[in-house]
């Protein structure tokens, strides 16, 4: 099978939102805009008999979390994608992997990512990422981020500028 065929068929709907997320938030002096989409988890480190996992996503003081899936230490959750916008090149996104108790969610094990390391494409083939903060366990995600257009006005009208100066320093 081609990489093709793994890419979620909800991708350019996807990709279509973050670039208007990452406008709105641009016009506003942001970053840009951030996909998150959690998939699955891996060999997850449980702290009882049952493991009853979800995952919260954090960006810039905003989380967000997935459903919890119960009793499996290789949860499968699918989701559809958060969107975050993002305020500066230093922000990290954090996937926080936790075990839903009564008495309280445990940490399972985390991975950060600078989000501008993150792939600026939709549609890539996942990779696990190791959970740190755990023997074990791994989770698989897609980030995407998508940096805030330029300003429309600035680049376009600089060249005319230009040539006027130059028009006016001939005549």
């Amino acid at each position: 099978g081609s990489l093709l065929a793994a890419v979620d068929p909800r991708a350019a709907e996807w990709e279509a939102k973050l670039k208007k997320l990452a406008a709105q938030v641009g016009s506003k002096g942001g970053l840009g805009a951030l996909l998150v989409r959690v998939v699955s988890g891996s060999n997850l480190e449980c702290t009882d008999d049952r493991c009853d996992a979800y995952v919260n996503v954090a960006v810039d003081g905003k989380t967000q979390r997935t459903e919890v899936v119960e009793n499996n230490m290789n949860p499968r959750w699918d989701a559809s994608p958060f969107f975050f916008g993002v305020l500066s090149a230093s922000s990290v996104v954090r996937l926080e992997v936790f075990d839903d108790n009564l008495l309280g969610d445990e940490p399972m094990g985390h991975f950060d990512l600078q989000v501008s390391k993150a792939p600026v494409k939709v549609g890539l083939p996942l990779l696990p990422h190791r959970l740190q903060g755990a023997s074990r366990g791994s989770l698989e995600a897609e980030i995407a981020f998508c940096p805030a257009p330029a300003p429309a006005a600035a680049p376009a009208a600089a060249p005319v500028a230009a040539a006027v100066a130059a028009a006016a320093a001939v005549a």
